[in-house]
């Protein structure tokens, strides 16, 4: 474990403090890289401008409007080392895909839903399998 400057941790403790900063030495003090990935935390709770940010890349350098990932007040935001010859990207290929018969209608769930005696059913089984992979694999 690498040692923090004292002066280091009062700074963070006095950001904490007056904004409610969230205090992460690893990636803010060390920096491993020029550039970072910003992430948040995917909920109901990220706010708009930084959601937009999720998944951009930023230089240490020139932080964004309200400053790197953390640094705004309340900001939950992480900043995730950029390794350009680390590709985020992949390739999903689905075999097997079937719809296993007709789709169910709403009437079929509902009928499920009294007469089902509480068995779950599967995507396939209510024939709805093909869609929802079609939808998904165009959101990717």
């Amino acid at each position: 474990m690498s040692l923090i400057d004292p002066q280091e941790y009062r700074k963070a403790f006095v950001k904490y403090l007056r904004k409610g900063t969230p205090i992460h030495f690893e990636t803010k003090n060390t920096k491993p890289t020029t550039h970072y990935i910003w992430r948040t935390r995917r909920d109901g709770q990220v706010r708009s401008s930084h959601a937009e940010r999720e998944g951009q890349i930023f230089s240490w350098d020139n932080p964004p409007e309200g400053g790197h990932p953390g640094e705004d007040y309340g900001c939950r935001c992480t900043a995730e080392p950029y390794l350009p010859e680390a590709s985020e990207f992949m390739e999903i290929t689905l075999q097997g895909v079937s719809a296993g018969g007709g789709a169910w209608s709403s009437r079929d769930f509902v009928r499920h839903y009294y007469r089902g005696n509480g068995r779950g059913v599967t995507a396939r089984e209510t024939g709805h399998l093909s869609a929802i992979v079609d939808e998904y694999m165009t959101k990717i």
